[in-house]
Formats: structure tokens, C-alpha cells, sequence
């Protein structure tokens, strides 16, 4: 094997290495938020809320927002709402078979699966 495609190989290894450390970190970011969130709701962290502003944390001369999380409505229940959708996908279809819609690509990823 060429240096180079060693070399392409080992970036390979270190995207799986790191992609594996990303996802063990956003599974304890998922613990500590959820903890704090208990935390936040029995009134355990008032001591260090921003007067004025009841979602908001100050310590160690950091700031830190809760967010209760986005609330969203479900419409399957709403005939009229589902056909204007449907009526909507196909004008969008539409106005891309004509070339009315311009498209655009994304930022490229890598997907890593074992």
C-alpha cells in the first residue's frame, strides 16, 4: 500500500474515532442536561438565576438559558391542513420540474455506520 492511501486510511480512522467519541459525549450531554433539567424544576438552581429573567443561570461567569423545548403541533387530525400540504408537495414538485425552484447543496458530511 502506497503512503498515500495509508495515509487516506488513517484519516478514515480517525473520523471513526472521533465520530465514537462525539456520541459517548452527546449521550453524557444527554444525561447531565436531563439531570439538570430536575434540578432546574425542584427550584435548586434559583439561588443563581439572572434577576428579571426566570429561564436564565449565571455561574462561574458563564450564562445558561433553559430551554423548555419548542413546542409543535400535530395536524394529522386536520383534513383541510393535510390537502393544502399535499396540494403545496405537488406545486413544489411542479416548479422544480420546470425549473422555476432553484436548488441548493448542502454543506458535504461523512456518515459513519458499523
Amino acid at each position: 500500500m502506497t503512503d498515500y492511501k495509508e495515509g487516506a486510511e488513517a484519516f478514515l480512522s480517525e473520523l471513526l474515532t472521533l465520530k465514537e467519541r462525539k456520541a459517548a459525549l452527546d449521550r453524557d450531554l444527554k444525561l447531565v442536561e436531563h439531570k439538570l433539567s430536575a434540578f432546574f424544576a425542584q427550584g435548586d438552581l434559583n439561588h443563581l438565576k439572572v434577576e428579571g429573567k426566570d429561564l436564565s443561570l449565571k455561574f462561574k461567569d458563564v450564562s445558561f438559558v433553559f430551554s423548555p423545548g419548542k413546542k409543535t403541533y400535530d395536524y394529522s387530525k386536520c383534513n383541510e391542513i393535510r390537502q393544502k400540504e399535499a396540494e403545496l408537495k405537488a406545486l413544489k414538485q411542479t416548479a422544480q420540474a420546470i425549473g422555476l425552484a432553484s436548488q441548493k447543496t448542502g454543506t458535504p458530511y461523512w456518515i459513519v455506520r458499523s
